[in-house]
């Protein structure tokens, strides 16, 4: 880092582009916060991948705070919200974490088995069921804490006018693929 701030002091980095892209935000020509040609299915289609994996948790919640156009109060709620979340799946996979590891132990233990008894059959699939219902709580915490308490942030007039841009971009598509 101090060499690159040596190197931008003695003028060896070019920042033409960075300043006329200061330039270009400053006269209120910049690049806009929200893709023009985003759509509201492109938006929500994030969701099906999002639910399973907490790590595109914060690319959805960057594109819901650009698809809504929150304000800079309500993005910090939309960040805040999204951190609690995070750090309820944490907590819950370090509880559970044990529990799935001696479950995953005695899967292999009982999947290495050549002839299974019914009860170690059984054993065995309830045993697949309860780390799968383990693994569900992601989906089940972006269901029901992220997305409705996102949905909360955005007024009338912003749902109301991302929805209207949405259709706006869907006809727009619409027309370009006939």
């Amino acid at each position: 880092m101090k060499e690159f701030a040596d190197r931008l002091k003695k003028g060896e980095i070019d920042t033409s582009a960075y300043k006329e892209i200061l330039q270009r935000i400053h006269d209120g020509i910049g690049p806009k916060r929200f893709n023009e040609f985003e759509s509201e299915i492109r938006f929500l289609s994030l969701e099906e991948a999002a639910a399973k994996e907490p790590r595109l948790w914060e690319a959805y919640v960057r594109r819901f705070i650009a698809f809504y156009r929150l304000d800079t109060d309500q993005a910090r709620k939309a960040w805040a919200h999204h951190e609690k979340c995070l750090d309820f799946v944490a907590e819950s996979e370090k509880e559970h974490a044990r529990d799935i590891k001696s479950l995953q132990g005695r899967v292999e233990v009982l999947s290495k088995t050549s002839i299974l008894t019914a009860d170690e059959a059984n054993e065995l699939a309830e045993s697949r069921k309860r780390i799968t219902h383990m693994q569900e709580l992601r989906g089940k915490v972006f269901d029901d804490r992220l997305k409705p308490g996102l949905k909360k942030l955005p007024n009338d007039a912003q749902v109301k006018a991302a929805k209207e841009r949405a259709r706006d971009v869907e006809e727009r598509l619409t027309k370009v693929s006939s």
